[in-house]
């Protein structure tokens, strides 16, 4: 994939309590070209969230973690309307407590193949935000005369 092409795709998210799922995870995503942000629990990724930096274009969310849970990040995720359009992929040991909610797009046991994660997160990533253009008003336009 293109530098530039990477350059138009919202970070991936990954939000998980442990380290070496959250690691591999972040990496098999970056060498596929992803943007990727970590965050260890829900709480350090609603920090995220929070802050004026670029919204991803999906999270990656484990349920069962300490601080708090998958279910709880989901339910402030639904409080806020720019969040609450953010897609969400549930990752979890226990796929029976999976639960529904409108963002949730996907669901993935762990451990996954590596090869299903690439496609839910090639069929669900949300790209980059198009740039605003600049349009010349008409009254300031370089053909326009001067009152």
């Amino acid at each position: 994939m293109s530098d530039l092409m990477a350059d138009l795709r919202r970070p991936i998210l990954v939000v998980d309590d442990d380290n070496d799922h959250r690691a591999t995870t972040g990496d098999f995503l970056r060498q596929e070209g992803y943007r990727v942000v970590e965050a260890a629990n829900g709480r350090l990724a609603l920090e995220h969230l929070l802050t004026d930096r670029p919204q991803p274009g999906l999270i990656l969310l484990d349920l069962n973690m300490p601080i708090m849970t998958g279910v709880e990040v989901i339910q402030v995720l639904q409080s806020y309307l720019r969040l609450s359009q953010i897609p969400v992929v549930l990752v979890s040991g226990d796929p029976a407590a999976l639960p529904a909610s409108p963002n949730v797009v996907a669901r993935l046991a762990k451990p996954c193949l590596l090869e299903d994660l690439l496609a839910v997160v090639q069929a669900h990533a949300q790209s980059a935000d198009p740039a605003p253009i600049d349009v010349p008003s008409p009254r300031t336009g370089p053909d326009r005369d001067q009152d």
